[in-house]
């Protein structure tokens, strides 16, 4: 994979959200992945393992990051090393943080709308029996 690509696979613990990761390091030497994970907050792992604990990665992204070199993307990832928060820093506001953009979440955005509209479904069924 290029450096630099984003990679996204299916979180570990929640099957239909999708997890994200920035590879670093070149295709001929180990190759690591830069992610936000609950119970270490920004970190580094070996792509191999990380690959080997999440499965495949279902896409692929060259963005922007692909344009950095290995100690600019890792002055980038120092400057997003912050323990993960699920409402203000999650995988998604890392990566943003990353390619330094405006920091969203939009599987979270949606999650809680969907929560929202199923509690509000349910309440109404309450209501009008």
């Amino acid at each position: 994979m290029k450096e630099g690509s984003i990679i996204q696979v299916r979180a570990k613990r929640v099957p239909f959200l999708k997890h994200y990761a920035v590879v670093v390091g070149s295709e001929n030497d180990a190759q690591y992945v830069l992610h936000n994970t609950p119970f270490q907050g920004a970190t580094v792992d070996l792509l191999e393992d990380f690959q080997s604990s999440r499965g495949q990665p279902v896409s692929v992204h060259e963005t922007e990051l692909t344009e950095l070199d290995t100690a600019g993307l890792i002055s980038r990832f120092r400057a997003c090393d912050r323990p993960y928060r699920l409402f203000s820093f999650n995988c998604e506001h890392f990566i943003d943080c990353m390619r330094e953009k405006k920091q969203t979440s939009p599987q979270l955005e949606l999650s809680l709308f969907l929560i929202l509209l199923i509690s509000m479904l349910l309440f109404l069924s309450m209501i009008l029996r």
